[in-house]
């Protein structure tokens, strides 16, 4: 398997489980939600958008602790994307 074709298989994977998490937390099933995000995270862990899904799960299951952990995560790798991209302009 060649360099791109697995980074294509990743991002088709982490979209798969982003989807799936975000239907089950449609459904309010939210602890099966956050597993999916946690599947997505492990393929991607500098996608902030999958923490912020991830947190608002954790916050309708009242861990609000670990909800605004995940929003902070999520702030700070938006940031850090906002910089990387002024810098290649």
């Amino acid at each position: 398997m060649t360099k791109e074709n697995k980074e294509k298989d990743d991002t088709e994977f982490l979209l798969g489980w982003v989807d799936k998490g975000s239907v089950l937390a449609k459904q309010e099933k939210h602890k099966e939600a956050i597993a999916c995000f946690d599947t997505a995270i492990k393929i991607d862990p500098e996608d902030s958008q999958v923490f912020f899904c991830k947190g608002n799960s954790l916050k309708k299951l009242g861990r609000n602790e670990e909800a605004e952990q995940c929003f902070d995560k999520a702030e700070e790798l938006e940031k850090l994307e906002e910089t990387e991209e002024s810098e290649n302009e």
